[in-house]
C-alpha cells in the first residue's frame, strides 16, 4: 500500500495508434477513499507484514490475519485524520488472552480497548462482560474530535460513550499490543 499525495489515482488512460488494434479487459476494480486504514491482510506472501506495518516482534500474516504472538506489538502508521474517525478491527482472542488495541494522534491516545481475558474495557470503562472465546469479535470505535467521545460498539450493538482517553486533535497510529503469552488475531483492520 502506497499513502501521501503519490497514492492518488485520478485518471486511467489506454490508447492505441490509428493503425493498431488492441483489447483491454479489465477484471474486478476496487477503488477505496477516505481510509486512513484498510487492511483485510489479503495480499500478502510469505507471511510476511504488509511493508507499511512496523513490529516489535515476529508478527506475521498468516491465512488472511495478522497474527500477533505473545508480547508482541503490530505497528501502522497513516496520514492525520480529525473529525468523525471510525476505527474497526475484527479479533479472536482465545481464553486467557489479554491484548489492548490504541488509537493515537500528537503522542496521546484517543482510544484504547482492552482485553483481560475476561471482559472488554474502552478507556478504563467495562463494555462487555464474559466474552466468549471461541467468537470472532468485531470492534468498533466512532471517535469524535471535536466533542472528545468514542461511541462503542460489539458486534453491530452500542455498547457505550466514553471520553477519549487523552484529549487530541487527530489520530495518526493504531496500534496492537499483545500482552499475554499466546497468539491473537486481527484481521479487517479500518480507520
Amino acid at each position: 500500500a502506497v499513502s501521501g499525495d503519490d497514492a492518488n489515482l485520478y485518471t486511467y488512460r489506454f490508447a492505441t495508434t490509428e493503425k493498431n488494434r488492441s483489447s483491454l479487459t479489465l477484471g474486478p476494480i476496487e477503488m477505496v477513499v477516505n481510509y486512513g486504514v484498510n487492511e483485510e491482510f489479503s495480499f500478502t506472501d510469505n507471511k510476511k507484514l504488509p511493508c507499511d506495518w512496523d513490529t516489535s516482534s515476529d508478527a506475521y500474516v498468516s491465512t488472511s490475519e495478522l497474527i500477533v504472538p505473545g508480547a508482541g506489538k503490530g505497528i501502522k502508521k497513516f496520514d492525520p485524520v480529525s473529525g468523525k474517525i471510525v476505527s474497526e478491527f475484527a479479533f479472536y482472542a482465545p481464553e486467557n488472552r489479554s491484548f489492548n488495541f490504541n488509537l493515537t494522534g500528537e503522542g496521546k491516545t484517543l482510544v484504547k480497548f482492552e482485553s483481560d481475558g475476561k471482559d472488554f474495557y474502552v478507556n478504563g470503562t467495562k463494555v462487555y462482560e464474559n466474552y466468549v472465546h471461541t467468537v470472532v469479535y468485531v470492534f468498533r470505535a466512532e471517535a469524535d474530535t471535536k466533542t472528545k467521545m468514542v461511541d462503542v460498539s460489539i458486534n453491530g450493538n452500542k455498547k457505550a460513550t466514553v471520553p477519549f482517553a487523552e484529549s487530541a486533535s487527530f489520530a495518526d497510529t493504531i496500534t496492537f499490543n499483545n500482552t499475554s503469552d499466546a497468539n491473537i488475531a486481527i484481521d479487517n483492520v479500518y480507520v
